[in-house]
């Protein structure tokens, strides 16, 4: 836990240090987040592009309300890892999304995503496309 987690009081310490113990390796951002969208951990990834604790997660794509694409709601409700395929327009990439609920925690989920754009096959891209 480092001096941006510390003001989460209210998330209990191992918590925190199991975050990091399984996501400060991954090579992609990842974050630890509240259901009103306030992250409360986020890996060396993450905060290398400017992800840090105590922000909303949707203000990283600039709107002041939670993403279109956002599966956070469906993923709490449903208590149950969610998962997205898409495309940026922007980045002009291909991203495999994921929010997942912490079992046995309320209140927290996990969000990350990965970069898949070289491994999407063009032939995969085609209009009704079931792969």
């Amino acid at each position: 836990m480092d001096n941006t987690e510390k003001h989460f009081e209210d998330i209990a310490p191992n918590i925190l240090e199991a975050f990091h113990m399984m996501w400060d390796m991954h090579p992609s951002p990842v974050m630890l987040t509240k259901p009103n969208r306030t992250i409360v951990a986020a890996n060396p990834a993450a905060r290398a592009v400017g992800i840090e604790p105590g922000r909303k997660c949707f203000t990283l794509c600039g709107p002041d309300r939670p993403c279109a694409a956002c599966k956070a709601n469906t993923a709490l409700r449903d208590n149950a890892c969610v998962r997205s395929l898409t495309f940026t327009e922007q980045g002009q990439r291909f991203v495999d999304g994921y929010w997942t609920p912490l079992a046995g925690v309320s209140g927290l989920f996990l969000h990350y995503a990965n970069d898949i754009t070289q491994c999407v096959r063009e032939e995969l891209l085609r209009p009704g496309c079931s792969c």
